[in-house]
């Protein structure tokens, strides 16, 4: 019986080999026309203009319409609130929630961390989501305001029960507090 270890050691699968890392190196690098860094905070957004030549050619052939001021003053308007209603989330994760703390959007040793932590939280939450499912049952909704509440092992998610906000909400009011 022939061995056919000599055939694949020969010139072809080397060739093969070279042509493979050749091409990634050529489709890797062919569309990289910047790179960020992750380390420093250098978005467009915080380093260049905001004109393009379109602009400039508009601008050129164009005057800029008046800045009309209206004849009343001022107001702030913001949208009301409104949590937003969910079904569990059996995947939440700190780092997600927290996110760094920093206003700068750059990498820190946070992320570092959390390269190892978040799959290894992953697992974890698929293991022990039926212990998860028996004690937020799939059909509980659940109430996202933005802000991180009490949770069992300190402030590290979100989501509470839409019953338990209801009954924080209605705590809090003033209605409640005309009535004592």
């Amino acid at each position: 019986m022939r061995s056919i270890t000599s055939r694949m050691n020969s010139g072809g699968a080397m060739r093969l080999g070279f042509g493979l890392l050749l091409a990634g190196g050529l489709l890797g690098g062919a569309g990289c026309g910047r790179i960020h860094c992750l380390f420093h905070d250098d978005a467009p957004a915080t380093t260049e203009t905001l004109r393009s030549a379109t602009a400039e050619d508009v601008l050129g052939r164009f005057e800029p319409a008046a800045q009309r001021q209206r004849a009343w003053p001022r107001q702030e308007v913001s949208s009301a609130y409104e949590p937003v209603v969910h079904g569990p989330l059996c995947f939440e994760d700190p780092f997600e929630d927290k996110g760094a703390g920093r206003p700068d959007h750059r990498w820190g040793w946070e992320d570092y961390v959390a390269l190892a932590y978040c799959p290894a939280r992953f697992v974890l939450n698929l293991g022990a989501m039926p212990v998860s499912m028996v004690v937020t049952p799939p059909w509980t909704p659940m109430e996202s305001d933005g802000q991180l509440s009490r949770q069992l092992l300190g402030y590290d998610h979100d989501a509470i029960p839409a019953a338990q906000a209801a009954e924080a909400e209605r705590r809090e009011s003033p209605a409640a507090d005309a009535g004592r």
